[in-house]
């Protein structure tokens, strides 16, 4: 008997989704993952796609899946290439036997030609380049790899384990007399395959809080990533070193100091700073650099400075978010930048600027300056700089998307006078959203005024995310919100933000009346909505009687279902099976009070478990009946977002009208319009019908992971 449940949505999909980049990768074609080698291309190939014409491959693979591709990574060498570049696409690499072995391998791929162009490598490892595999074969599984993922945690890593790597341990010789620990050889062979190995790499995001040093910093740098992503990371001064001038001989004989470039297009920071100015490159000793131990505190401001410094000419997108805390002085963090350097940005289109307290407006000045040509800003306004540089900045010619945050321990007012001053005087915006919860009077009498082409007749609002304060958005609220009829994306929130409380009591009934005018949406998103289960079971664990705030948590079915009906058939003999087990074993005058007080914990975790899976199958058909409403009424839907699970709602045209999928109705639903819309006829059947699917069975409360979604259907990314 097999039994198969749905994994929580909390551990199984925030863990899933580091492997995957920030951005939606750009298309690799296969000639460039096969290097550039001949493939079986004549009418006999083992492979159907091989014999169409190769710009398609990289559109067909996708749809391949993951087991069919373990298949046919055995039939021959190009099938086997191709299976790869679908497989090792996204890898996370990390001190697991796994990431260890794919290491091992990108190592042995290399040719001695590589192994001998890093200097600085062979400075401290002694490296036998005679070992290395035939130039024939390296760069196998390189070239397939387009985002790299590091995250480097448990299991410790140690000189055991490293030994059951031969390339490892080859490169690693010596490192005992040089006083390099296993985690050192392990991040020393890593930058080097960083560097060397991936030669069709695109983004790396760094998902580990340790710390990132100057050689690890160099060896991103000199990748060929062009999509960098620094999360979590320990960051010191000792960074810097990876930015340290270069002088290169001129002419004349005479020798010009010259920053360094990194050709860099993405750039997001959110790091965890410390003060390591009297350290050396292993944590001891006097740190030995550029600066010397007596000079200025650095900060986290100055790294960032240099980066921005080397990337100024090609970077398109950045992020900044500080942190919360004390510096080394016990003081708040501070931002501002120094010097009389000013920086241009010419091809900077993206700015995300949060949680960063600046004590002037020279970070400001400097990326919003009167040549930018910034199309989407997002801006935490919690603090009066910041909000009296918006009030005094002016028009932005280019900007179309502005996004307004503030810092969580902000009052939940801020600084909305000036917000709404900046989109006056920045008619053209396009796209608004808003995180902080602001008031329905706020939104209804000066916010959304400004943001309909009421006031302002030149304003076509596309995009717009609100957030509000209480648990209830008003109807007037909402008939504001009709009045913007140009609207394509809404989202839509209320109540608390945060933790186990979802006190929203969505009405969507009121909203699908309310909302009609609104018919060119083509996205839809509802979070923190919560529901009362009419008629539900216990009184203790009915949300109807607590309210509906423990929506998510009771999981109640009403009490009218039976919730057999929601289960698989070998769970439904599993549970029967639970219940005799319970009974023979209280029964047997055998048993022990240990063995039956065993056998019930046991059968209650099971039972426990095969009532959650029930409802939250139940909950799935809800949804897609809530979505399924939102279809009929706005023919444009594209995605939708309600109950903590996204849909996507696609047109068909198919050969009979109605169709549902037999067994679990919850995971897509197809109906036609003739039944649903009361057509007859040849009408409803050139209208077609509608597919609801469900993207994830996984429900999902974080915003950060909705809040990309919800720009790549925006059009924002």
């Amino acid at each position: 008997m097999t039994w198969t449940l749905d994994r929580h949505a909390s551990s199984s999909l925030s863990r899933s989704v580091k492997a995957y980049p920030p951005n939606p990768l750009r298309p690799l074609s296969f000639d460039k993952a096969n290097q550039g080698k001949p493939y079986n291309s004549n009418k006999d190939s083992s492979f159907p796609i091989f014999r169409l014409p190769i710009e398609l491959f990289q559109y067909i693979t996708p749809y391949i899946t993951s087991q069919d591709l373990e298949t046919l990574s055995l039939i021959d060498r190009d099938c086997h290439q191709l299976a790869r570049s679908v497989q090792f696409t996204n890898v996370v690499m990390s001190y697991s036997d796994a990431s260890l072995g794919l290491l091992d391998m990108l190592l042995g791929e290399m040719t001695p030609a590589f192994a001998s162009v890093d200097s600085k490598l062979s400075k401290t490892v002694d490296m036998d380049t005679s070992t290395a595999i035939d130039s024939a074969s390296a760069y196998a599984l390189g070239p397939c790899i387009r985002h790299v993922t590091i995250d480097l945690g448990p299991p410790v890593i140690d000189d055991s384990r490293l030994a059951r790597f031969p390339n490892i341990v080859l490169f690693g010789a010596g490192s005992s007399a040089l006083g390099l620990t296993a985690e050192d050889v392990y991040l020393n062979a890593l930058a080097l395959v960083l560097t060397h190995a991936l030669p069709n790499l695109q983004s790396i995001s760094w998902e580990s809080r340790t710390r990132l040093s100057s050689r690890m910093m160099e060896a991103i740098m000199d990748s060929p990533a062009r999509e960098v992503n620094l999360t979590r990371a320990v960051v010191g001064s000792q960074v810097l070193d990876a930015f340290r001038p270069h002088l290169p001989s001129r002419q004349d004989g005479r020798m010009e100091e010259e920053g360094r470039k990194w050709d860099l297009e993405t750039l997001k920071i959110d790091v965890e700073w410390v003060d390591d100015r009297y350290e050396d490159g292993h944590g001891g000793g006097t740190r030995r650099g550029s600066r010397d131990a007596d000079e200025d505190e650095v900060t986290e401001c100055d790294v960032v400075q240099e980066m921005l410094s080397s990337v100024a000419p090609t970077l398109r997108s950045f992020s900044w978010k500080g942190r919360d805390g004390r510096n080394t002085s016990g003081h708040g963090y501070q931002f501002r930048f120094t010097g009389s350097q000013a920086l241009n940005f010419p091809s900077l289109r993206v700015l995300s600027l949060h949680n960063l307290f600046m004590t002037d407006s020279s970070i400001l000045e400097m990326l919003l300056s009167p040549r930018t040509n910034i199309c989407s800003l997002t801006l935490d306004c919690s603090d009066y700089v910041t909000a009296r540089f918006l009030e005094t900045r002016g028009y932005v010619s280019s900007l179309e998307s502005f996004h307004y945050k503030s810092h969580p321990n902000s009052t939940e007012e801020g600084f909305q006078d000036q917000i709404v001053s900046f989109l006056i005087e920045n008619p053209q915006i396009s796209s608004f959203t808003s995180s902080p919860r602001l008031s329905s009077t706020f939104i209804e009498t000066q916010l959304l005024p400004v943001l309909s082409s009421y006031l302002i007749p030149s304003r076509v609002l596309t995009t717009l995310h609100l957030t509000f304060l209480f648990d209830t958005i008003p109807p007037s609220s909402l008939e504001a919100i009709s009045a913007l009829q140009s609207l394509q994306h809404l989202w839509l929130t209320a109540g608390h933000q945060r933790g186990w409380c979802h006190d929203w009591e969505i009405d969507h009934s009121l909203l699908l009346d309310v909302l009609g005018p609104l018919q060119h949406l083509r996205t839809l998103a509802f979070t923190r909505d919560s529901y009362r289960v009419r008629g539900g079971g216990h009184r203790l664990l009915d949300a109807s009687g607590s309210g509906v705030s423990m929506y998510y948590v009771n999981k109640v079915l009403p009490s009218a279902l039976d919730f057999y009906t929601f289960l698989k058939d070998d769970e439904v003999l599993l549970w029967k099976g639970v219940e005799d087990d319970i009974t023979r074993t209280m029964a047997s005058t055998r048993s022990s009070i240990y063995e039956q007080a065993v056998m019930a914990d046991h059968a209650r975790m099971i039972q426990r478990r095969l009532m959650n899976a029930a409802w939250e199958r139940w909950h799935r058909g809800q949804m897609v009946l809530v979505v399924k409403e939102y279809a009929m009424r706005f023919l444009g839907l594209e995605w939708c977002f309600v109950g903590q699970l996204p849909f996507r709602v696609g047109w068909e045209v198919p050969e009979t009208l109605y169709e549902e999928r037999k067994g679990d109705s919850s995971a897509a639903l197809d109906w036609g319009l003739e039944k649903n819309l009361g057509g007859s006829g040849t009408n409803a059947q050139d209208a077609g019908v509608t597919r609801i699917t469900i993207e994830s069975a996984f429900r999902c409360d974080d915003a950060s992971l909705l809040k990309g979604r919800w720009e790549r259907c925006c059009g924002l990314l």
